[in-house]
């Protein structure tokens, strides 16, 4: 029959959520396992190795695809919360007083909960980077030692709430993040007059495609 249009991926959420078909293939053989090359070859970046399955990519430290990867995400996260009417604000300054080189808040709400904003703090880890290897969860590792870790003491007696959202370049995102998204969602959902689960799928989605560009 006739293909439906708005299925995922498709371009009712953005050109981002289409790949093109050499990515596509790429992403596949990465998720089952299959070489993408024939032997090592170093990297042309850092010079380390990129062994044929292809993990040193979403991890490799010179690679400007982490920022890139990272503010998309950021802007995926704050147009979901536009939705929901959240009115978020990105890289939001002086949310810990007159401090220098100090964003936590890469979305912030201001209107949280209990007349407090609400800080999040959004990161991509790899769990085939070296400090990660021996972690069982590393994207709870991540959020619990490099976020909450450095920043929570100081919400402490602030106006603002924290929380962090932490994926894994292969999917999988921390507890505490993945409560907030579905919360944020129930906002845009409730506005848009959408059914929660449909429409939790296509956010969904999108961040996994985002993950593996």
């Amino acid at each position: 029959g006739k293909p439906n249009a708005s299925a995922v991926p498709s371009k009712e959420d953005g050109n981002d959520a289409i790949m093109r078909p050499h990515l596509f293939r790429t992403a596949v053989q990465y998720r089952l396992g299959i070489p993408l090359l024939k032997e090592a070859i170093p990297c042309p970046l850092c010079t380390q190795p990129i062994q044929p399955n292809g993990d040193h990519a979403t991890c490799c430290a010179n690679s400007g695809d982490r920022i890139t990867r990272h503010n998309a995400l950021r802007d995926m996260v704050a147009g979901i919360a536009n939705q929901g009417l959240l009115s978020p604000v990105l890289e939001k300054e002086g949310v810990l007083g007159a401090t220098s080189g100090r964003r936590p808040g890469d979305v912030t709400i201001p209107n949280w909960s209990g007349g407090k904003g609400l800080c999040i703090d959004i990161a991509v880890t790899s769990p085939f980077a070296a400090q990660n290897m021996s972690e069982e969860e590393p994207c709870e590792h991540y959020a619990k030692t490099y976020k909450h870790g450095k920043y929570q003491k100081d919400f402490e007696d602030s106006d603002y709430l924290f929380s962090s959202i932490v994926w894994e370049t292969t999917g999988a995102v921390n507890t505490e993040g993945e409560e907030l998204l579905r919360l944020i969602m129930r906002f845009a959902s409730k506005r848009l007059g959408r059914e929660h689960s449909s429409f939790c799928g296509r956010p969904l989605f999108a961040f996994r495609d985002r993950l593996r560009k």
